[in-house]
């Protein structure tokens, strides 16, 4: 079992005063496969647990175009590469 703090939209592992109880079947639907990111869902509780979570493909898609995917980082090379390199050392 999880715990929800549905101001702030997040899961914890601990119980803690104000926070419900978020049922484990939901945990797919809060960290949905493929999506660069989680907890873009609408929950409806009973004041003690949340009975529903659905994903909000719209609220997620609203994220993405505010933070557009950035490529990948080549790593800087090392000391040791550079100076291979330069030496012209093939490995």
């Amino acid at each position: 079992m999880k715990y929800y703090n549905k101001e702030y939209n997040f899961i914890q592992s601990t119980p803690a005063p104000g926070l419900l109880e978020f049922p484990d079947s939901f945990m797919p639907e809060y960290f949905k496969e493929g999506k660069r990111a989680a907890g873009f869902v609408d929950t409806t509780d009973d004041g003690k647990t949340v009975t529903s979570c659905v994903w909000n493909e719209e609220a997620y898609q609203a994220w993405c175009e505010e933070n557009p995917e950035q490529p990948p980082v080549e790593p800087e090379a090392t000391d040791t590469e550079v100076l291979n390199t330069l030496l012209g050392v093939t490995e």
